[in-house]
């Protein structure tokens, strides 16, 4: 779950671990980068409320991607795990997309998408 990800489930209500499960037909792990917990310090009062909310909620696994850049930080600990990522981030998405990694996409009414 990149930044950006986790704020939007909070603020749009998105019923995540039934959305996953039926995706993948099984839980899956969530796991959210130390990089992305710091970004969400910078973001403005009602964002990094909702992210600390994602992270009380769901309680992530938090690990480390080795980067001061989030978005290079997700690409690097995608490449090295072979994880899928959850991100909004149309950029992100771009180069996750040309490295070969799945990405899940929120759809309309709270469904997820793996591209």
């Amino acid at each position: 779950m990149d930044t950006n990800a986790c704020v939007y489930v909070i603020k749009e209500h998105v019923g995540l671990e039934d959305a996953l499960e039926r995706l993948f037909e099984e839980k899956v792990e969530l796991a959210v980068l130390n990089e992305c917990l710091l970004e969400s310090k910078r973001l403005g009062f009602l964002e990094e409320r909702a992210f600390g909310r994602f992270i009380e909620a769901f309680k992530p696994k938090i690990v480390e991607g080795g980067r001061r850049n989030v978005d290079g930080a997700v690409l690097a600990y995608a490449m090295k795990t072979g994880c899928v990522v959850c991100t909004g981030d149309i950029a992100l998405r771009k180069k996750l997309k040309a490295k070969g990694i799945r990405v899940i996409v929120f759809k309309k009414g709270g469904s997820l998408e793996v591209t």
